[in-house]
């Protein structure tokens, strides 16, 4: 009998164990600031090849990537602002630094601005920035929460 207590507990933690916390997809930006602002964990992930590079020149990139964000401001208008910083290694083995910046304006358009510096004389690289669109090329989700039902 104490033997199917115990399996009988270890089966529940485990199921406890096994259910992930949901994600939900923040489709708009005040749910993007519903979200933040009430401290939920929000993650946001790009794909430029759905936005738009802001030289008409360049070639299109296919890079992805995302980031949780860690620090935003809101300014009056609602813009939403956020950053991320890290060094790392270009294409050359040399070390730079880049500072990636976003801003989500209240009607869904997305500006990502990258400034690249080499490390240690922190020479600027020209700039890089796309233009893109909150469900365009910018998702937003929010880990464990409740997105919109809040």
């Amino acid at each position: 009998m104490f033997k199917k207590i115990i399996a009988g507990i270890a089966i529940g933690c485990a199921a406890q164990v096994a259910q992930a916390d949901p994600t939900t997809a923040l489709t708009t930006v005040n749910d993007v600031e519903r979200a933040l602002m009430s401290g939920g964990n929000v993650t946001v992930t790009l794909d430029f090849s759905k936005c738009t590079n802001n030289d008409a020149s360049a070639a299109p990139s296919s890079t992805r990537g995302g980031l949780k964000i860690s620090a935003f401001r809101i300014v009056a208008n609602g813009t939403i602002s956020f950053a991320d910083q890290h060094e790392t290694i270009d294409s050359k083995g040399q070390p730079i630094m880049q500072i990636l910046r976003y801003q989500v304006k209240p009607d869904g358009v997305v500006a990502f601005t990258m400034s690249t510096f080499s490390l240690p004389s922190y020479g600027a690289s020209p700039s890089v920035g796309y233009t893109c669109a909150v469900n365009q090329g910018v998702y937003f989700f929010e880990e464990g929460g409740h997105g919109k039902w809040r």
